[in-house]
């Protein structure tokens, strides 16, 4: 079933919808209307969404860092990996300034 939504202004600023309207090619003004309010509701809700997760993956972040999860098996070994080949016997030579 449809809803009705009842507005009221002022004639001028019905003519400029009007006209409007005409220049995009819509039937009516109420489907110009409908048309622009849920393009307009659309982008709210995304904006919204994403300050949402913006601020969700901040919280994340500084949680993260605060209260720091134990390394798993895969970090270990990547460190382990990394300490073999960047702090190996070359490579301390390699580093030593003259």
């Amino acid at each position: 079933m449809d809803s009705r939504i009842e507005i009221r202004l002022d004639k001028e600023l019905k003519e400029y919808f009007i006209r409007a309207s005409k220049i995009k090619g819509f039937k009516n003004l109420s489907e110009f209307i409908i048309y622009q309010l849920k393009e307009a509701s659309d982008k709210i809700i995304k904006e919204e969404n994403e300050i949402l997760k913006t601020i969700r993956d901040k919280e994340k972040f500084v949680e993260a860092l605060v209260n720091p999860p134990e390394p798993n098996e895969a970090l270990k070994k990547a460190w382990r990996d990394y300490k073999t080949d960047f702090d190996g016997p070359q490579n301390r030579i390699a580093r030593k300034t003259p």
